[in-house]
């Protein structure tokens, strides 16, 4: 029974590795999720870099060192936003605009102020003048009134 038992796990083990390299032999290739990343709204742009690579070889026993430099196409990628981070964006959005309506208001309901203020002082000098010209007026009037009064009364 014991070597029944060994002979089945050793089969199992077998299966799981075949089904493990049926697996990976089957799965989908980097031109597959490539492709996928460009639908989605991904964007590559082909940038040239260049290598600098050193190799010591040993020449008549003497090492010598050379350097081959060569230039490699090499993709910078930019993923499309997740969720997340277009979640992100758009409530720091939605803070600043809420912000600067909040400020504009502010500023809208001192400008009101500064207006009543300014009117309220405009208007009581205004109001001066209008006084000063009707006392004038009334003294001018109360004068003109007695002189005709005695000119009529004799």
């Amino acid at each position: 029974m014991n070597r029944e038992n060994r002979e089945f796990r050793f089969l199992i083990i077998i299966a799981l590795l075949c089904a493990f390299w049926i697996g990976f032999l089957s799965s989908c290739s980097a031109n597959y999720h490539m492709s996928k990343f460009i639908k989605k709204g991904g964007i590559t742009k082909l940038d040239t870099v260049t290598f600098t690579i050193s190799d010591t070889i040993r020449v008549n026993g003497k090492d010598s060192i050379i350097y081959r430099t060569f230039d490699k196409v090499c993709p910078d990628i930019k993923s499309p936003k997740t969720r997340y981070e277009t979640r992100i964006e758009y409530r720091y959005k939605t803070k600043v605009e809420k912000a600067q309506i909040k400020y504009q208001i502010k500023y809208i309901k001192q400008q009101r102020k500064a207006d009543k203020v300014n009117t309220r002082f405009r208007f009581k000098q205004e109001n001066k003048n209008n006084k000063t010209l009707n006392l004038l007026l009334i003294v001018l009037g109360l004068i003109t009134l007695t002189i005709l009064a005695f000119k009529f009364s004799k």
